[in-house]
């Protein structure tokens, strides 16, 4: 979409340039008649129409932690309004596993985290994703707008620890999920690595 966005406004401001009749073209020099400046100026519009299009019917995945359990809503396609949401209760995960997808594209490759919640396979889940199956959900953390480690460390420690659950209620339960200042995490991991050589 951010490559329709600048394709759009190039086009919008070369056409104007070129039409105000300014004597510094945006156009390459072969094309650098009033007709090819329409040309860009039209192609440039339909570029920003189909950008604004786009973002207002993209629709996000959505992760919900409530004291009761974890809700996943995710768009059946992307620029649909038909979202699928599964509801796993706490009690029905039996552990909660941190890894990386891995992706390769024009050799380079791309370690994404994914939280993967294991459940008993008795629990009743409607709404599984293709990456999901019976016995195991999956949770794209690199598409969320929140720090991966602090989201796998909270899903965790609420997972493991019932009385942790309650803070979700609260109104300020946000604020699990900020990550702890990068000193204070220097610090647990030099701790860690010096507990580690002992």
């Amino acid at each position: 979409m951010s490559i329709l966005l600048c394709i759009g406004t190039y086009g919008a401001i070369a056409a104007v340039t070129q039409l105000m009749g300014s004597s510094t073209s945006l156009l390459p020099s072969s094309r650098d008649s009033p007709a090819d400046g329409w040309t860009v100026g039209i192609f440039g519009i339909a570029a920003l129409i189909l950008a604004i299009i786009v973002s207002l019917k993209w629709r996000p995945s959505v992760i919900g932690l409530h004291p009761d359990g974890v809700v996943r809503s995710v768009p059946l396609h992307r620029l649909t309004s038909t979202t699928v949401s599964l509801f796993v209760p706490w009690e029905a995960i039996t552990a909660v596993i941190g890894e990386s997808l891995v992706a390769q594209s024009n050799g380079v490759i791309t370690y994404n985290p994914v939280v993967k919640l294991e459940v008993e396979n008795t629990a009743p889940l409607d709404g599984l994703d293709p990456p999901d199956n019976a016995g195991e959900i999956s949770i794209d953390v690199y598409a969320l707008a929140v720090e991966p480690n602090t989201f796998f460390t909270l899903v965790q420690d609420l997972h493991q620890n019932r009385s942790l659950r309650a803070l979700l209620a609260r109104p300020d339960a946000i604020e699990l999920l900020r990550p702890p200042p990068l000193l204070e995490r220097f610090r647990a991991a030099w701790a860690q690595k010096s507990a580690d050589h002992f």
